[in-house]
């Protein structure tokens, strides 16, 4: 099974994906079946640190290392297997930093409007 890791965009927190995953974890009928899809294991939507309701640090304080670990960290702590990176916008590099950074690669790195300097 693929899991999920979803990724939110500068601005933004794990809120933001609340209707895509209701997309993704929605029975197989409804949408209606377009495709075929494979088995979907976990989806989850993580916060980068200083979205998380003002806990933690402070954006000023973190680096992009620091982002990215935050990333394969996830990763890790939600032990996600056959991992899919999906990221919005600021977060793709950082996404790409992270996928290189893990012992496993992911499966894939899926970007939306994704902002690659």
């Amino acid at each position: 099974m693929t899991d999920l890791l979803l990724v939110h965009d500068a601005g933004h927190s794990s809120w933001v994906w609340g209707q895509v995953w209701g997309h993704l974890t929605a029975p197989p009928s409804h949408p209606p079946k377009l495709f075929e899809r494979g088995a979907l294991g976990k989806v989850h939507a993580m916060d980068l640190p200083g979205n998380s309701g003002g806990q933690g640090a402070s954006h000023s304080q973190l680096t992009f290392s620091d982002y990215a670990s935050s990333i394969t960290n996830e990763v890790r702590s939600q032990n996600l297997r056959d991992v899919v990176l999906v990221g919005h916008g600021i977060s793709a590099p950082l996404l790409i930093q992270a996928a290189a950074d893990l012992e496993v690669p992911p499966k894939r790195v899926i970007l939306f409007a994704g902002v690659v300097p």
